[in-house]
């Protein structure tokens, strides 16, 4: 069995609903989870509701919680940098970080975080476009957007991911000593974060695999 410690993040912005769920599937596992970092991003819920759904979930799943509620909303790109600052004092192997917005299975990417660990990569990218499956419900000018910006993203900066915009990843704890770097603060805080931190991890020249979500 492989015994790799991991941390996992998790996002949020108004989809606490959804974490059980996530915790379900994150229990049932049986990964080597060291602890699951939760960064809320200001949602509207009340500050009591937001421990109190927490704490119920450390209670049922017996799973170490660390709850950051950001007091502002910092962005998607924003909340990444506190959590690469939180990883600077933890012992881990990986990061797994996972979106709440039930887009895709949690179940599975768990699944696929367990049977590749193993081949010893340094970046683990879930890419939707190596699949045709997994962008079968979005509408065709969303699709066409996206393999346009796919497309223009690989002329301009000779980046080769099939999914650059793509926030789901597993990554192992050495990349963070390179943040400094490649200048991971001075990227934007917005929803574009995941796009520039992509194509700086490329640009490393990263052991990687891309995994269908």
């Amino acid at each position: 069995m492989n015994n790799k410690k991991i941390i996992i993040n998790i996002q949020v912005f108004n989809s606490f609903k959804n974490l059980n769920k996530i915790f379900k599937n994150i229990k049932i596992s049986k990964l080597n989870i060291k602890k699951v970092i939760v960064i809320d991003n200001n949602s509207s819920l009340k500050l009591v509701d937001k421990i109190k759904i927490i704490k119920q979930i450390k209670k049922k799943y017996k799973i170490n919680i660390n709850l950051i509620i950001n007091k502002s909303n910092h962005g998607y790109g924003g909340s990444q940098k506190i959590l690469f600052s939180l990883l600077k004092r933890e012992n881990f192997d990986y990061v797994l970080n996972l979106g709440t917005s039930n887009r895709y299975s949690i179940r599975a990417v768990l699944s696929d975080v367990k049977k590749h660990i193993v081949s010893e990569k340094e970046y683990y990218l879930f890419s939707r476009f190596i699949n045709k499956e997994s962008t079968k419900n979005y509408n065709k000018i969303r699709r066409d957007f996206n393999i346009i910006f796919i497309l223009v993203t690989k002329i301009f900066t000779q980046t080769f991911f099939s999914d650059p915009g793509q926030s789901t990843y597993l990554m192992k704890s050495k990349i963070l000593k390179q943040f400094n770097k490649i200048k991971v603060k001075n990227i934007t805080n917005g929803s574009h974060f995941a796009h520039f931190l992509n194509i700086k991890l490329y640009r490393l020249g990263i052991k990687y695999k891309e995994i269908p979500i």
